[in-house]
């Protein structure tokens, strides 16, 4: 009997218009966008490749004391089906002797993807399909309640519980073919590409991708349901829901970081910089004083008189002889401060971390209000466009800058002599062409296992959304009046 029903819900829809506008949605716009998107990411994989390149070609067989190191993060292949937080995720690191600089491809925005944004899968399933969906089930109940269709069905000897299953079935199943269509064909598309292939560690993604959208758009389809049980007519339904998608869509994600960080307010990333430079700057201005006073009291100790020593007899056995054993003692000096620097930059950079991370958490559950957000949460985690990118970025580019200090910087001595009102500083010589140009190798984005782990939350608050939305239509449809 269900099965019949199924049918002739499916028959029924095909046939209208709504279905061919549908088709025509889905299987022009989500092959579009993912060929758009594809075009981006070999654009931004060759951007990667040459910048790479140059950097390799400028450094080699040029690295000296003051080299500046970069590391290089590749596009996530998976970005073909969202954008995400591409333009705010870490772009490159620079590493010199004094910290690390990390740059996001946020400056290098053209003006006209600022004002329009970016047609990609995301944008299509997140913000387009959704006004469909309400389009195919704003009328289901109460559309047929206005036509009598509804109260004759009923007068058949049909459970309730049979007709409101078949329903939901039979018109979400008339919805989906479509969208499955065009998502094979969007595939398709990938796998004809010579940079893409969903054979290569992207397959397992794919699926969780399709089928979160799945689960996703039948979240929205179970709301259209109930709305359209709860109301009397038609016009009621759409309106009710257009409000709703306004509100999931737009309100809701622009309104949270507005609460957030009036709630929980953080300082700006360029004043922590300030207050970083400042550390830096008083500790060293501490080390210099502190050096100067050592030189001249291990003069005193070997009975030289600073103000005596000039470049003439700078290469006096006496004045080596100090400068040896000025030279031990002041490396002990270097290393206190080197770590007292370190220790109070990241005890800094831990609490500005700490709190924006509470800032962000706060924003997140604001917006987990809106099933778009979750969803769009969830799908910029499975293509390495998401926030787990940042902490995955962040520690290539800790080892990156450990291996740098090792490989590089510790190769040469620094030494600074303050002898009267002259300063003589140098740093020893190396062989350049035995240090080889430093590079993030064999970069791996966050993996699928971690990923899940990340988004479990908002994968639990979609799947448990929509079992409440399909049980309240059960139960609502079973008690409905159709007089």
């Amino acid at each position: 009997m269900i099965k019949t029903l199924i049918l002739k819900e499916i028959k029924d829809i095909v046939t209208t218009f709504r279905f061919l506008v549908i088709n025509i949605v889905c299987i022009v716009t989500i092959p579009l966008g993912i060929y758009l998107s594809l075009n981006e990411y070999e654009f931004q994989l060759e951007e990667y490749g040459n910048e790479k390149q140059m950097y390799h070609n400028a450094s080699e067989n040029n690295i000296i004391h003051n080299f500046i190191a970069q590391g290089f993060r590749p596009p996530s292949p998976l970005s073909v089906f969202t954008h995400g937080l591409e333009d705010n995720l870490p772009y490159k690191v620079l590493i010199n002797l004094d910290e690390k600089k990390i740059e996001t491809r946020l400056v290098f925005k053209e003006f006209y993807d600022v004002l329009y944004g970016y047609l990609d899968y995301s944008i299509i399933v997140s913000i387009i399909l959704p006004i469909f969906v309400f389009i195919f089930s704003f009328s289901l109940i109460c559309g047929e309640k206005e036509k009598g269709t509804l109260k004759l069905m009923l007068s058949n000897p049909i459970p309730k519980w049979k007709i409101i299953i078949a329903k939901i079935i039979g018109n979400f199943i008339s919805f989906i073919i479509p969208f499955i269509i065009a998502f094979i064909l969007g595939i398709m598309i990938l796998n004809i590409s010579n940079t893409f292939s969903i054979f290569t560690n992207n397959y397992l993604s794919i699926i969780f991708i399709f089928l979160t959208s799945i689960v996703f758009l039948f979240l929205l389809f179970n709301l259209g349901i109930l709305i359209s049980i709860c109301t009397y007519n038609s016009a009621t339904s759409i309106v009710i829901l257009s409000l709703i998608w306004m509100i999931i869509v737009f309100f809701i994600p622009q309104i949270s970081p507005m609460i957030g960080q009036t709630i929980y307010p953080i300082k700006s990333q360029e004043f922590i910089d300030s207050e970083l430079n400042m550390i830096k700057y008083n500790l060293n201005r501490e080390l210099i004083r502190k050096e100067d006073e050592l030189l001249n009291n291990v003069f005193l100790k070997h009975g030289i008189i600073p103000t005596q020593v000039s470049p003439k007899n700078f290469t006096n056995d006496d004045i080596q002889t100090v400068l040896a054993s000025f030279d031990k003692d002041i490396a002990y000096l270097r290393e206190e401060y080197e770590k007292r620097i370190n220790n109070e930059i990241k005890k800094l950079e831990n609490q500005y971390e700490i709190r924006k991370d509470n800032q962000y958490n706060l924003i997140k559950n604001i917006s987990r209000f809106s099933p778009v957000c979750c969803y769009k949460y969830m799908l910029a985690e499975l293509t390495g466009t998401g926030f787990s990118e940042i902490d995955n970025f962040n520690n290539y580019a800790d080892e990156f800058q450990y291996n740098v200090q090792h490989d590089i910087y510790d190769n040469w001595i620094y030494k600074r002599y303050m002898i009267g009102e002259n300063v003589y500083s140098y740093y020893s010589q190396v062989d350049k062409k035995t240090l080889l140009v430093p590079h993030i190798n064999n970069y791996t984005h966050v993996k699928l296992k971690e990923v899940i782990n990340y988004i479990l939350i908002d994968m639990c608050i979609i799947i448990i959304v929509t079992i409440i939305f399909f049980i309240i239509c059960f139960v609502k449809f079973i008690k409905y009046d159709v007089r």
